[in-house]
């Protein structure tokens, strides 16, 4: 169920649009322990991951 953006007031009736997921769902749920290993690993980390998005590069805040 989500908020149907074409609805407008006064007119309420179709505010809310269903639609089934239940597949496109499914497929996250699998994907979910894999990932909430990972996330905790990381929370558990005592150092940053390395990032690559600022490397090489020096800066100054003035």
């Amino acid at each position: 169920m989500y908020i149907n953006n074409a609805c407008t007031f006064p007119d309420l009736t179709n505010l809310f649009t269903i639609e089934e997921v239940t597949e496109r769902i499914e497929a996250r749920i699998k994907a979910l322990p894999k990932k909430l290993k990972f996330l905790t690993a990381a929370l558990q980390a005592k150092q940053h991951p390395p990032s690559r998005i600022f490397a090489g590069k020096t800066f100054s805040m003035r």
